[in-house]
């Protein structure tokens, strides 16, 4: 809003520069309070031309802010999509821990069950060897 701002006063100060000459020789019609209306009429062009100068320069830093805050959006969308795809690889990797995990409880319990099998295998041979010898 301020550049535009900035942008319409700048362009009205040619034309106020180009009125004022318009203004001065009207002025020059009249005795001494025209000469004191030309010397004003002088210092207040010369102020319009330090305004135009303070405004360009005004002007050129708002523009490098511009470009600035440019850079720093696409900054964050550039960071915004590494954080979504390293999201993504983390929910991916959650995902396997999760499936290994339930394989390895599924595994457990397969070796519990053979393990209870050879316990209960050597209990049987060694009843029958105790049986056989007797």
């Amino acid at each position: 809003m301020w550049i535009k701002l900035l942008l319409q006063l700048r362009e009205l100060l040619p034309l106020l520069g180009r009125l004022l000459p318009l203004l001065e020789g009207w002025l020059a019609g009249n005795s001494g309070a025209a000469q004191a209306n030309a010397a004003a009429l002088r210092h207040l062009e010369s102020r319009l031309a330090q305004a135009q100068d303070g405004l360009g320069g005004v002007e050129g830093h708002l523009r490098e802010q511009a470009a600035t805050l440019v850079a720093i959006q696409q900054e964050q969308a550039a960071l915004r999509q590494m954080v979504a795809a390293e999201s993504a690889r983390v929910e991916q990797q959650i995902a396997e821990v999760a499936t290994d995990v339930a394989r390895l409880q599924l595994l457990a319990k397969f070796t519990i069950a053979l393990l209870a099998m050879v316990v209960l295998l050597a209990a049987v041979s060694i009843w029958l060897a105790v049986r056989v010898h007797r």
